[in-house]
């Protein structure tokens, strides 16, 4: 990388961040960009609070979303490094006595596939908004309704908060700090990121971003219960201190090039311990999008070329962030920029085939979905013609949308709203894996992506699956003879 294209980065940064940021719905954007272990160039624009007109700058802290995943992961590491944890090892092992319900027992998840989103465990997301009467469920009450292994571990990756509650509960049973306390000690301070916090409340040196709805609206402080996978603050300067170091000799470079490589999702996609990582022309690129109620952020780190970008946003969904980092890059390293499409998985040229998917479960199956531990009847049906029907409960029968999800599984996307009013849920996606053979099996993730003033996001929850062939009059079930 030439110095004249770092000093037309620092140049330029505060006319493109402007030029962006007019027309987009964000109230305000952070951007920071570093290089060879110092930050070169931040830039803010727009109002961090919009009701007293608080202009956002470069300090500001933001909330991060999933972006806090890799500092999670980071600390994780340092945990296991002082106190001689093998990242293989069981995490039931540090969970206090706490286990997962599994119909693997000799295959327990480990430490590194729960970082990897491979330890089976299913997808979760529930905010506490401090508004609403309902508050977070203790660590043994999560796990007792939600902790269940519906996967064999290291087998698929299914991108799980819930896991990174498991991580939260080793930490504190580890080292008796809170997984913010430990960050702070093992992170934030080591790197200088004073403006760094772990929580539903911010508490650092300055005044951070309110998050806002894409209507404007501001949330409430809300929770969550897995506050490692979601509840980080910091400015987006703080932020590329992190990826700098993560693309350095240290040991957070680990959690990037792994001496244990995760199994590829896609040819050129894999997630690593709190990364996802692609590569692209021969580069490896690290990143991790956040995007939450009233947040939506992005961290890149191109280990190789020392580069690390951060891009902050309050506001709940914008183009800002994927936009300003390619640009930085195409300035930066502009062969590599221009064949950047983006920073998570690329979709596969050839989708896998519906066809062959739709013809293994062709007929009528009746069984349940197991919601907070009791059996909740389902039904689907599989025409010729690849229609897709379902029945949830003692709903009525409606269409169901068939596609195929990261696993190559069948997802049976169903709208539905199950009988529990706290979940608020519109929709139910089924991933199945179809085959020859008794019962069929998988998992249903219910969500709903706003509540009913279509402002606030909602819950996203996982349950059991399991379904039995219906026969035809006059014939054997599957696996009969």
């Amino acid at each position: 990388m030439s110095p004249e294209r770092a000093q037309e980065l620092s140049a330029g940064l505060d006319g493109w961040l402007i030029e962006a940021f007019v027309g987009d719905v964000a109230p305000s954007v952070s951007v920071a960009v570093g290089i060879d272990e110092q930050v070169l160039a931040t830039s803010a624009c727009g109002l961090a609070r919009v009701e007293d007109r608080t202009p956002a700058t470069p300090a500001t802290p933001y909330l991060l979303a999933s972006a806090t995943k890799p500092l999670a992961a980071a600390t994780v590491t340092a945990v296991a490094a002082r106190h001689g944890i093998d990242l293989d090892s069981p995490i039931e092992k540090f969970l206090g006595g706490v286990t997962l319900e599994t119909g693997w027992p000799e295959e327990p998840p480990t430490i590194r596939q729960v970082l990897q989103h491979r330890g089976g465990i299913g997808a979760y997301f529930r905010p506490y908004y401090q508004d609403e009467a309902r508050v977070p469920l203790a660590f043994s009450d999560v796990i007792e309704r939600r902790g269940r292994v519906m996967s064999r571990p290291g087998e698929r990756f299914v991108y799980s908060n819930l896991g990174y509650a498991l991580l939260d509960e080793l930490i504190l049973n580890v080292t008796g700090q809170t997984p913010g306390e430990a960050m702070s000690e093992l992170v934030f301070g080591p790197l200088g990121m004073t403006s760094g916090w772990l929580g539903a409340d911010y508490s650092g040196p300055v005044p951070a971003a309110v998050p806002y709805a894409i209507d404007g609206v501001p949330y409430p402080p809300y929770d969550v219960e897995h506050p490692s996978a979601s509840l980080a603050w910091c400015s987006a300067g703080d932020l590329v201190r992190f990826g700098l170091a993560c693309a350095g000799s240290g040991i957070f470079l680990a959690t990037i090039s792994s001496p244990t490589p995760a199994p590829p999702i896609t040819p050129e996609f894999r997630y690593e311990l709190g990364w996802a990582v692609k590569s692209v022309g021969g580069s490896v690129v690290a990143s991790h999008a956040g995007l939450m109620g009233g947040v939506h952020t992005l961290l890149v780190v191109l280990p190789t070329d020392g580069v690390a970008i951060a891009v902050l946003t309050n506001v709940t969904k914008s183009a800002l962030p994927e936009r300003l980092a390619k640009q930085v890059l195409e300035v930066l390293l502009p062969t590599l920029g221009r064949q950047i499409t983006g920073f998570w998985k690329d979709d596969p040229n050839t989708p896998p085939s519906m066809a062959a998917a739709l013809a293994a479960v062709k007929g009528s199956w009746r069984g349940a979905l197991r919601h907070d531990g009791e059996p909740l009847p389902l039904e689907l049906a599989f025409d010729t013609d690849g229609t897709v029907t379902a029945r949830i409960g003692s709903g009525t029968t409606v269409p169901a949308t068939a596609t195929r999800d990261d696993n190559g599984d069948l997802a049976i996307s169903i709208p539905c709203a199950l009988p529990d009013e706290g979940h608020r849920t519109d929709t139910i996606e089924l991933h199945l894996e179809p085959d020859d053979q008794e019962p069929l099996t998988g998992s249903a993730v219910a969500s709903q992506t706003y509540d009913d003033r279509g402002r606030r996001v909602g819950d996203l929850v996982s349950m059991a699956c399991q379904l039995h062939a219906e026969p035809l009059p006059g014939t054997a079930s599957r696996g009969e003879s």
